[in-house]
């Protein structure tokens, strides 16, 4: 309705603002001009525009850069030749009505949220009738800027001179009713609109993350990984990104702290979370303390104070034999109806270092904590992935519509809510710092008004599923009637489940 194209260049050539120049006839609709644009920001007053002071042209409202909550008032001029003053009442005894309306579907990102004094519905109810003896009426609309998430990349990039805009229409007629539409006149105008510094949120301090501990053997060259340092002012985009300015550039630095001798990491450059370090001399074996310990400094080049994580690496002549992991996911066997809240197990998921006899228990609570069944001081790292039928990543803009995690994507187990029918494919990957494993699962989710006497309880069975290629049928077999920690459970569709990610403000 609004082209922004078609909008600057009608502003390029004065039009903005100028009532069109046609032959007037009796009852033909009134004339309307912006004359004034004042803005109130930050308690500041602001004349953009005054025709009358001879203060600004139409074209400064939209060179104008609004803030958010700016309070704008536009005084709009309202003409109509079927008014004469020759009867000292006007002339006439029609009303007019005005309309304020507002195009915010063609910016962004960010998104231009709607502008609540706007309406599709002209106004006032009554009308408004011109002054007795005038033949000109003044109307004020005032209306705010409102708050908007994020920043446009483009224009911290100097492409553009806006966050977001608005096309914005007033229209003027003597009919309030919807045929109105061909019967008015109308002049238009663009609002830009940046983010108010003084909404800003203040930029969080990374979480510096150096690491699990870890035991090496002498005379290789051993990475010491910062990449799971965390940094919530650049969640929402990839921070290596060239097209994006509105980012923390992180700086790693790697330090040896303590150790039998002085081992200082190799780091490529200053922006690299990875370092490398090889080790000569052992650790003491009858000493289960001495080991060498590295320090990891982020400095997002913001807040005052770094954030440090430390690492430590026992050092041994060798490793003995090591075997991978074993994942294992349990859940519901049968489908689950529409608004179940659905947990799947990876708690059987063990290591067989630490555990030879890892699986050989599944016929027991499939939610057992692993540190109750493994005898040694190892743990699994855990990570829980949605993917389509083939096992394959969903595509980004797919995960928040099928997806909705509760709790858990790097717990043993996760819970979930099954808000749409259908099937919804699940891989389990588990680490033990040297390798990794990972299984599949399904589960079915059918709507409550199809399931009849088929389904029955969705708790009532569980399927385990291992990375070997376990069926029900080759000894994993079912788990009877599992705990209320695993499975479904069917709960109102009324919860609202937790965002797959935390949000921050402004951070796009």
């Amino acid at each position: 309705m609004f082209a922004r194209v078609a909008l600057i260049a009608m502003l390029a050539v004065g039009a903005i603002g100028v009532p069109e120049a046609s032959a007037q006839t009796n009852d033909s609709p009134p004339n309307i001009e912006i004359v004034r644009w004042v803005v109130l920001s930050g308690g500041h007053v602001v004349v953009v525009y005054d025709r009358d002071a001879g203060i600004g042209t139409p074209a400064d409202i939209s060179d104008y850069s609004h803030l958010e909550l700016d309070i704008v008032t536009a005084t709009l001029e309202i003409t109509d030749p079927d008014w004469t003053a020759d009867n000292g009442s006007g002339g006439s005894d029609e009303k007019y009505y005005l309309r304020f309306l507002v195009d915010f579907s063609s910016s962004g990102p960010p998104a231009a949220p709607p502008i609540s004094e706007a309406s599709e519905d002209f106004f006032p109810e009554d009308g408004f009738t011109v002054p007795p003896g005038e033949v000109v009426a003044h109307q004020d609309i005032t209306f705010t800027i409102p708050e908007f998430l994020g920043r446009n990349q483009e224009r911290l990039a100097g492409f553009v001179d806006y966050d977001v805009f608005w096309a914005i229409e007033f229209a003027a007629s003597n009919d309030k009713s919807a045929e109105s539409d061909g019967a008015m006149n109308t002049t238009e105008v663009v609002v830009n609109a940046v983010e108010n510094p003084a909404l800003t949120t203040p930029n969080p301090p990374p979480f510096a993350d150096a690491g699990a501990d870890r035991t090496v053997p002498v005379g290789v060259d051993v990475i010491l990984d910062g990449r799971r340092t965390f940094d919530a002012f650049n969640v929402g985009f990839d921070v290596g990104d060239g097209n994006v300015f509105e980012k923390d550039n992180l700086t790693f630095s790697w330090e040896w702290v303590s150790g039998p001798v002085r081992v200082d990491p190799v780091q490529t450059g200053p922006h690299s979370p990875i370092a490398t370090v090889r080790f000569e001399v052992p650790n003491d074996p009858d000493d289960p303390n001495d080991a060498y310990v590295f320090r990891l400094t982020v400095d997002d080049n913001v807040n005052a104070l770094p954030s440090t994580d430390s690492v430590r690496l026992r050092v041994v002549e060798s490793l003995p034999e090591e075997h991978p992991p074993r994942a294992v996911i349990v859940g519901p066997a049968n489908p689950v109806p529409v608004g179940s809240l659905v947990t799947l197990c990876g708690r059987r998921s063990c290591d067989l270092d630490c555990d030879p006899n890892c699986g050989a228990t599944l016929t027991t609570d499939p939610c057992v904590d692993d540190s109750a069944v493994m005898p040694c001081d190892g743990w699994l790292h855990y990570r829980w992935l949605q993917t389509n039928e083939l096992g394959q990543p969903l595509e980004q803009d797919q995960v928040p519509l099928v997806f909705q995690p509760l709790s858990g994507l790097d717990e043993p187990s996760i819970t979930w809510q099954a808000l749409v029918p259908g099937t919804y494919y699940f891989r389990l990957l588990v680490d033990d710092g040297s390798f990794q494993a990972t299984t599949t699962f399904s589960v079915t989710v059918i709507d409550t008004q199809t399931q009849g006497q088929t389904v029955g309880d969705a708790s009532s069975g569980d399927q385990a599923v291992s990375d070997s290629g376990d069926s029900p049928d080759s000894g994993l077999g079912f788990v009877p009637t599992a705990p209320a920690l695993c499975g479904a459970g069917l709960l109102p569709v009324a919860i609202v489940p937790a965002a797959l990610l935390a949000l921050r403000r402004r951070y796009h």
